[in-house]
């Protein structure tokens, strides 16, 4: 019982953390992103930016 309720917790941890990496891994694309477009085109207006937050991988390589 006990050692199952260790694994559980891991595999918790385990996603969690995937999940909080997956996370900053799409804000840095987002602040990759935002960095070009304003050396191509100067600043970027702030419904970009909370476009470019909240879009997925896909969207940003798209």
């Amino acid at each position: 019982m006990l050692a199952e309720n260790l694994e559980n917790l891991v595999k918790k941890e385990r996603l969690e953390g995937r999940q909080e990496g997956r996370q900053e891994g799409r804000l840095a694309e987002a602040r990759e992103t935002m960095r070009l477009l304003t050396l191509q085109f100067g600043e970027v207006p702030d419904w970009v930016k909370a476009q470019l937050v909240q879009a997925d991988h896909d969207q940003l390589k798209g």
